[in-house]
């Protein structure tokens, strides 16, 4: 890409929304591994090593 067109503030503006975009990104995986925190499928709630199926499926997409 030729940078020699872009505007003087485009890095700085570019890593803003990169900071942004992982913020989300985090945010977003946290809160999905919450939700399948408390929806346990196949197991009991009261186990501690019942592995999390639900996060790779919801994940997907």
């Amino acid at each position: 890409m030729d940078q020699t067109n872009l505007p003087p503030d485009f890095d700085s503006a570019y890593d803003k929304v990169m900071a942004s975009h992982v913020r989300e990104k985090r945010r977003d995986q946290d809160i999905l591994q919450h939700v399948t925190d408390i929806i346990q499928m196949g197991s009991s709630a009261y186990r501690e090593d019942s592995p999390n199926y639900l996060l790779p499926v919801i994940k997907q997409f």
